[in-house]
């Protein structure tokens, strides 16, 4: 129910944008791996953004 909210949210906000949602949906499928590294880099980001968070809670 989240994923396709998620995607409803992403498909309007690129809609209000000029971006066609099959469009939008064909470069998904067609560059699968590019938006996969895109995940791990974001995944990797979060990951980074909370170690500091707690990292910094402990030392000060």
């Amino acid at each position: 129910m989240a994923l396709a909210a998620a995607a409803f949210i992403m498909f309007s906000y690129l809609y209000s944008r000029g971006i066609s949602p099959v469009w939008a949906a064909v470069a998904i499928v067609c560059f699968r791996g590019f938006f996969r590294f895109l995940y791990k880099i974001a995944c990797l980001l979060v990951a980074a953004a909370i170690l500091f968070c707690i990292l910094s809670c402990l030392v000060f």
